[in-house]
């Protein structure tokens, strides 16, 4: 009778172990279904990510006779109006780019810094081996545009580009060269524009 029941329970503990066709096939249907909620989900963010990009203004900047003009880089994004956040030390005038020109001009940027490198000449020169050298700006673009319909506001980081030449004759000031903007990322809404521009240019610029 002991023996019948061993037997008996090692049936039932072998068919509990094996998987029915049934069994194997629900298990499969359950891994494509979950491949697809993954593939699904993926492709959502995919597409969340590919409208905010549409919808995310970058202004491309280029300088010439003393000016600089911007466009979007998406064609379908129209700049309602911007300001531009400049160092304090060298915001001479506000500064706003207004449709359809786009366009500031910097002609007291390059006098404001060409005046800069000159009070700092013998600081500077200590610091480059050489006469001449490359720098930046920073400054802050804060926009106004339209997208897809929509009304958006943001604020972006640039550098400004320049290269600064430097005399041996300390009576003849420095010549200043600006090459133009170039985007470097967007900011958070609670960042301040005036004072990350402004504590950027004082680290930048620390004497000796």
């Amino acid at each position: 009778m002991s023996k019948k029941n061993n037997t008996n329970n090692k049936k039932q503990q072998k068919q509990k172990k094996s998987w029915s066709w049934s069994d194997r096939l629900a298990l499969v249907a359950i891994i494509i279904s979950l491949s697809s909620a993954v593939f699904s989900f993926m492709q959502y963010n995919l597409s969340l990510t590919q409208d905010t990009e549409k919808k995310t203004a970058v202004w491309v900047g280029q300088y010439q006779n003393q000016e600089m003009t911007f466009e979007s880089y998406n064609s379908d994004i129209r700049l309602q109006y911007a300001a531009v956040y400049f160092p304090m030390h060298a915001n001479g005038a506000e500064f706003l780019i207004r449709p359809p020109e786009n366009k500031i001009s910097v002609e007291n940027l390059e006098i404001f810094l060409s005046r800069h490198y000159s009070s700092r000449q013998k600081y500077v020169a200590e610091d480059y081996s050489s006469n001449g050298f490359d720098s930046y700006l920073p400054f802050v673009i804060s926009s106004n545009y339209v997208a897809a319909g929509q009304s958006y506001h943001q604020k972006s980081f640039y550098h400004l580009n320049y290269s600064v030449d430097l005399s041996d004759n300390p009576s003849r000031p420095p010549v200043v060269s600006i090459h133009g903007p170039v985007f470097m990322k967007h900011m958070e809404d609670y960042e301040d524009p005036q004072g990350v521009v402004d504590l950027l240019w004082k680290v930048q610029n620390q004497q000796k």
